[in-house]
């Protein structure tokens, strides 16, 4: 299903530039150079699990390094940039994911991740994490604005992500990060970037070999004449930008005639039993999805709803979805904190 096209362009100056390779059904980059993605609002106002990158395919005996700007709100550790590794690139909740669709692993920028139970992959083997901040307070500081480069390697069904941030006020401080964790040896796999109240642009992303990745902005010396440019036909636009919905958590669309609702006084607390909270209308039907489990419709007197659920555990996913007739369709998730 995922045709791959590859435009490979040689200039005389026998530096090769890397196109980006999109499958018609996804828009799938596989690698690329000065991509200028944008993932959430440049305010840091998009909520969690509501913005996204297009996905990026780590290829078995290769390395991708990407190159990117964190903008992150400092008031949590969780609000930076978060990435999500996938089978299929596909970023809709799971009760919405096509047939087959496995996430492996989602992962923050601090060290916390899961997806087979807390900082497990769904594999149920540890993710295992290194980084040189000094604590919290010195971690948000950069990352409220810092430039980073992050290199996957894939071996098998092993991932390894080394990272390094800067920030951009003050050179001096930095530190640098790695990240560990199992995929399945077969299957393809992918990497999307998420956001959390906060902003993110991805500057550039380059293909290369493990332990040697390319870098981001390499700068060639180059001889003083004009380099000629080989006469290519048909070469193709080396950033596009597919058509993918702003909002995956609810891709179908909807009529402008529909009111909106809104979710206020979610409770989702670490080790609470139930989970509540107030929709803004009355008599609207309300479902609540824990983790990987299945949505569970929570009871609903006027405008207040309540599940009972398991004990809750740190950085488990909630997702809340909230239907009316003559009204969009509301879905948010929360993480347990």
């Amino acid at each position: 299903m995922r045709k791959k096209l590859l435009a490979t362009v040689l200039a005389a100056s026998m530096v090769l530039s890397l196109a980006p390779l999109f499958p018609a059904n996804t828009g799938t980059v596989v690698c690329a150079e000065e991509v200028n993605e944008a993932v959430g609002a440049e305010d840091k106002s998009s909520a969690w699990w509501t913005a996204f990158s297009k996905p990026y395919k780590l290829e078995a005996g290769k390395s991708l390094t990407v190159e990117l700007d964190n903008y992150g709100n400092s008031t949590n550790v969780w609000n930076n940039y978060v990435m999500v590794f996938t089978n299929d690139g596909s970023t809709v909740p799971a009760a919405e994911a096509p047939a087959g669709h496995k996430e492996f692993a989602v992962v923050r920028a601090d060290n916390w991740g899961w997806g087979g139970g807390d900082n497990k992959s769904l594999s149920g083997d540890d993710i295992i994490y290194t980084s040189t901040y000094a604590d919290e307070a010195a971690f948000k500081d950069i990352m409220s604005d810092a430039h980073g480069t992050l290199t996957f390697e894939r071996t098998g069904a092993v991932i390894k992500v080394s990272g390094k941030f800067v920030s951009n006020a003050d050179a001096s401080k930095s530190y640098e990060r790695t990240v560990t964790l199992t995929t399945e040896d077969s299957s393809d796999v992918f990497v999307n970037f998420t956001v959390d109240n906060s902003y993110l642009k991805i500057k550039s992303v380059t293909a290369g070999e493990p332990g040697s990745p390319s870098d981001p902005t390499p700068t060639p010396d180059t001889p003083d004449t004009p380099t000629p440019t080989p006469d290519i036909p048909d070469t193709p636009d080396p950033t596009p930008t597919p058509d993918v919905p702003d909002t995956p958590d609810d891709p179908d669309p909807e009529t402008p005639a529909k009111k909106t609702m809104k979710l206020s006084k979610v409770s989702v607390k670490k080790n609470a039993t139930k989970i509540t909270g107030t929709v803004s209308v009355s008599k609207a039907t309300v479902k609540v999805k824990v983790g990987k489990n299945a949505y569970k419709k929570a009871t609903v007197k006027n405008k207040n709803f309540t599940l009972k659920v398991a004990k809750l555990k740190k950085g488990t996913k909630v997702t809340i979805k909230v239907t009316k007739s003559g009204y969009k369709t509301l879905t948010k998730s929360y993480n347990v904190k």
